[in-house]
């Protein structure tokens, strides 16, 4: 790739991230990390702050930082067929997919907020070092990372159509 081509994609990038849902995914990506400031979602060690036993919080939000990062570069990357195949059909498609991921990740975060509330020790009789906590701290990161970048997705969608549609325009 020349050098040209890497300042073209770039300032390609920089205008998709210039529109109004562009700055929102963008934002996005500090959900994970603005949630660590103000605990909105619980994510702590067990049993004083969360659930987790053995990731740590940080560990957490840094991996879903980078899922939410992966889903924006994943979905820019796919622009050129998104305008390849633009029409009338493709932004509504669009628009359904982005409502059904913002939904599919409040329903995640249901089922996280359930997860945690749930009494291990008084439903299995686990222990606080019993192993199965290390797969119920894999669930937790799973769904806690899934909200994230399923929430992303949704604002990188509605993005990319503005994006594309005043691409489209200028044409």
């Amino acid at each position: 790739m020349g050098t040209s081509k890497v300042i073209k994609e770039l300032k390609e990038f920089i205008s998709f991230l210039q529109t109004l849902w562009g700055i929102l995914a963008g934002v996005s990506i500090l959900f994970p990390l603005s949630n660590v400031l103000l605990e909105v979602i619980p994510l702590g060690k067990w049993p004083d702050e969360g659930a987790l036993m053995y990731l740590s919080p940080e560990q957490v939000t840094v991996i879903t930082m980078l899922i939410c990062l992966f889903v924006i570069f994943y979905l820019f990357s796919k622009r050129r067929y998104m305008k390849a195949e633009w029409n009338q059909e493709q932004e509504i498609e669009l628009q359904k997919k982005s409502v059904h991921s913002f939904f599919l990740g409040i329903l995640v975060l249901l089922i996280y907020f359930s997860l945690i509330s749930l009494d291990y020790y008084g439903i299995f009789g686990w222990e606080s070092d019993s192993s199965p906590f290390i797969f119920m701290d894999v669930m937790y990161l799973i769904f806690y990372s899934a909200f994230f970048g399923l929430i992303t997705r949704a604002f990188v969608l509605l993005g990319m159509i503005e994006f594309l549609s005043e691409q489209m325009e200028g044409q």
